[in-house]
């Protein structure tokens, strides 16, 4: 009678058993373990099951029987641990595929078809640079992964996005930044932008007010929980001016571009490039003056902590990025200004004159390395450390931590 097995397309039998072809799953070596192993494991049980129903001398008697059921037996270990192995080897083999923390996964393979989720605001920078020239997406690129950009009108809607889980990466002032970290946002400053020197300040309509004093009794408008309400606050309290002399209007920056062309405002304090923005104004007070009175503001881009420990690459990627941005705006200051121009929609001139060192001090990576993130007197740390004190004493925030934790909050691993 002809075998009924597995044949070949010409005909041959190649398989005759279900066993022969799990056998094909299971290297050689651990085959033949498996058969010397399994051989000794089944006689042992045969043996004392026999022993114990019939006796030695019935099991001699039945030796053709006793080999069968010794070769049922063993087939059926082999076939059963040849099933075990490839679910095992499966199984392995998947997670393998879908944890991004293990470090035998392919970094490419990690992060292939990622989309990376980066908040950012209307403030000329290395940062929009690096958005607006392609070298963020460049970067990605190289890891299979693609930056989708999502525009934020101030960092507390940055803040409120990484609460959310909406976005991975985030640009946004030092003070938002501050308010969201000791609020429990688990967040991570990874790149320090600039130094602000006239990015923001406070204005006034011309000829409405002479100095700040007469501001008392006056509306002022300014984003709550900005860099830009830190600033006002510090302004205030140089000149011994209490919040409850003035009336604070919380509007984010197109709404006081809105309320100035009515005419429902004459005072505010904002960034630019709204601050560029406002027209027929005096600047009484501006983030140089701040600056002279050691108050350093300045911006940063943030990252959830959960996505950096899930893909360290990408924010490796971006640093880079920013890094071929900051030398590019240095070499071609002019065509910096028409890209930036162009991305924000804005006169050429007036993204020239963002640029410049007058409005802000942009960073190198051996900067941001060196001076934000090591031990000098105006690093980060300490800046940040200094606006959470001010912050707590205007009960802006309920506590005030150690100051180790704001060391905690840098993360300078990817400048490396």
């Amino acid at each position: 009678m002809q075998n009924q097995g597995i044949r070949d397309t010409n005909g041959k039998l190649k398989y005759r058993t279900f066993l022969d072809v799990l056998r094909t799953a299971i290297p050689s070596h651990i085959h033949r373990i498996l058969t010397q192993k399994s051989m000794k494991f089944v006689r042992a049980i045969v043996v004392k099951k026999v022993i114990v129903a019939s006796g030695i001398t019935k099991m001699r008697k039945n030796i053709k029987e006793y080999r069968a059921y010794l070769s049922f037996l063993q087939s059926t270990f082999l076939a059963a641990f040849a099933c075990f192995f490839a679910l095992s080897v499966g199984a392995n083999s998947l997670l393998a595929a879908q944890n991004p923390s293990n470090p035998s996964t392919n970094k490419a393979q990690r992060t292939q078809g990622l989309q990376v989720r980066i908040g950012t605001q209307s403030i000329p920078s290395s940062h929009a640079l690096a958005i607006a020239k392609g070298f963020v997406q460049e970067e990605f690129s190289k890891l299979g992964a693609t930056a989708v950009i999502l525009n934020f009108d101030s960092g507390r809607d940055i803040n409120n996005a990484f609460a959310s889980k909406s976005i991975d990466l985030g640009f946004l002032g030092t003070t938002p930044f501050v308010i969201g970290a000791l609020n429990g946002i688990p967040i991570s400053v990874i790149w320090v932008d600039f130094i602000s020197h006239e990015s923001e300040g406070l204005v006034v309509r011309k000829g409405t007010f002479n100095n700040i004093n007469e501001l008392k009794g006056q509306k002022i408008a300014v984003s709550f929980g900005t860099s830009a309400h830190y600033a006002l606050l510090q302004i205030l309290n140089i000149h011994k001016i209490s919040t409850k002399e003035v009336t604070l209007l919380d509007l984010s920056p197109n709404d006081i571009f809105a309320a100035w062309e009515r005419g429902d405002i004459n005072a505010a304090c904002v960034w630019d490039l709204a601050l560029s923005n406002l027209k027929n104004k005096t600047i009484l007070f501006s983030d140089k003056d701040l600056a002279d009175k050691g108050i350093i503001l300045s911006d940063i881009t943030a990252a959830r902590n959960e996505f950096l420990e899930a893909y360290p690459e990408i924010a490796s990627a971006y640093i880079k990025a920013v890094g071929r941005a900051y030398e590019y705006r240095i070499k071609e200051p002019q065509d910096s200004a028409k890209v930036l121009a162009r991305f924000f929609k804005i006169p050429e001139r007036i993204a020239q004159e963002q640029l410049s060192e007058v409005k802000a001090k942009p960073l190198s990576i051996k900067e941001v390395q060196s001076d934000m993130f090591g031990n000098s007197a105006n690093n980060l740390a300490n800046n940040l450390q200094s606006l959470a004190k001010f912050l707590y004493a205007q009960k802006l925030i309920r506590t005030l931590p150690d100051s180790q934790i704001f060391t905690r909050f840098l993360n300078a691993s990817f400048l490396e």
